[in-house]
């Protein structure tokens, strides 16, 4: 049973270290990927103005000139959905492939602590527990943590609540749990963007513990972010 479980922690750290080191060049080959396929097969032309009257038969007293191309009508809603997905998808590649994720050594440590607590835990504990457990591994790894940090969150001149952290590590990393059985998606990643954009982190760590193997993912800021602290609000404590 002992070298089972071996066995399974050094597959489990070969897949974090495997996706720790490949994962820039798989940004980098599905950002070549979509280029291409773009290149290959473009969009084609949006809908044209209505067409014009069919010509009469009778011939012209002179030949006309070359008719000009007709101005194209504003791109369809269809268009437009397809040039946004195209352009968010470079741009996030792009973002990835450009700049190296921030602080990847001590992320590589902070997921292995998480796969160390998610194996010795069962499933179906309150995120809390999960918490506080990933503190102790953290700090036994010699990590630098801080459990619930609190943070007084401003517009301006303006306080519009505190906000506390699972994780600040190294002060330079935001580390959010969960405990859900499903998978993490666009709400849980949205909530540590605005983490980030709070804190002014380079990188932050998303983890789901409620699942059969650990969910996580690195979330960089993006290079601009829009009323961040109107977002953040639901996540703020503020005394009544």
């Amino acid at each position: 049973m002992q070298r089972r479980q071996r066995i399974s922690e050094l597959l489990e750290m070969w897949i974090c270290l495997l996706n720790s080191v490949f994962y820039p060049f798989a940004i980098h080959w599905l950002n070549s990927l979509l280029i291409h396929h773009y290149q290959s097969h473009p969009l084609g032309p949006f809908p044209s103005a209505a067409p014009s009257a069919a010509p009469s038969a009778a011939p012209s007293a002179a030949p006309s000139a070359a008719p000009s191309a007709a101005p194209s009508a504003a791109p369809s809603a269809a268009h437009r959905s397809k040039l946004g997905t195209l352009s968010a998808a470079l741009d996030f590649a792009s973002t990835m492939t450009n700049e190296p994720i921030p602080h990847q050594d001590i992320t590589y440590r902070i997921i292995g602590a998480a796969m160390k607590v998610h194996r010795n835990t069962p499933r179906g504990l309150r995120e809390k527990h999960y918490q506080r457990a990933l503190t102790i591994a953290m700090r036994e790894d010699g990590l630098l943590v801080e459990e619930e940090y609190r943070l007084e969150i401003y517009n301006g001149k303006t306080w519009l609540g505190r906000l506390y952290l699972d994780h600040w590590v190294n002060d330079c990393i935001v580390v959010e749990d969960k405990a859900v059985s499903r998978c993490m998606g666009d709400d849980e990643i949205a909530q540590v963007i605005s983490y980030l954009a709070a804190t002014q982190a380079p990188v932050g760590l998303l983890l789901n513990f409620g699942r059969s193997r650990l969910e996580y993912k690195r979330i960089l800021p993006p290079k601009a972010v829009q009323d961040w602290q109107g977002a953040i609000a639901k996540y703020l404590w503020i005394p009544h």
